[in-house]
């Protein structure tokens, strides 16, 4: 069987971060991609996620795990 990997993205209260996960039919290694602070942001006076900027760091950390040819991406907020 050859190894399997799969992104994970965790946005948090105060953290994002993007995770590659293998498989090699025996064990799951994990490996930290990017990490990222998420900040909330102020419109009209109410906390909102600063959106466009989390979009930006998820895809950062994606790109970091290209090379490594994810079967699949989850989210998880």
């Amino acid at each position: 069987m050859s190894d399997k990997t799969v992104l994970s993205v965790d946005l948090g209260a105060e953290s994002g971060r993007v995770m590659a996960v293998t498989f090699n039919g025996r064990s799951f290694a994990q490996a930290e991609l990017h990490r990222f602070p998420n900040t909330p942001v102020t419109v009209n006076g109410t906390l909102h996620w600063d959106f466009l900027r989390l979009w930006r760091d998820i895809q950062i950390g994606i790109e970091k795990g290209k090379a490594l040819h994810p079967a699949s991406i989850g989210v998880d907020t």
